[in-house]
């Protein structure tokens, strides 16, 4: 009976370790920067994850903020970026 109660407590910590390591993984893979792009209008910079989209604004003479795009509407295409 204590040898039972023994291994179940065992598998119980590995389930649990396994778990956290796998949703540690997944969230990587999910808010990670994984694409930064640089414009020539004075810098604007876009970083992009599957998760959220952010621009940071820097144009010469024009708009110097900051806008955040979080799924779904990150995968919008922002026509005419380099005009604004």
């Amino acid at each position: 009976m204590y040898i039972q109660q023994k291994w179940g407590d065992k598998m119980k910590k590995h389930c649990i370790l396994w778990t956290v390591v796998i949703t540690l993984i997944v969230s990587w893979f999910l808010f990670f920067p994984w694409s930064k792009q640089v414009f020539e209008d004075g810098g604007t910079i876009v970083y992009s994850s599957f998760t959220y989209k952010i621009y940071i604004w820097n144009s010469i003479g024009g708009k110097n903020t900051t806008e955040i795009y979080y799924f779904p509407f990150n995968f919008k295409y922002r026509s005419g970026i380099l005009d604004k």
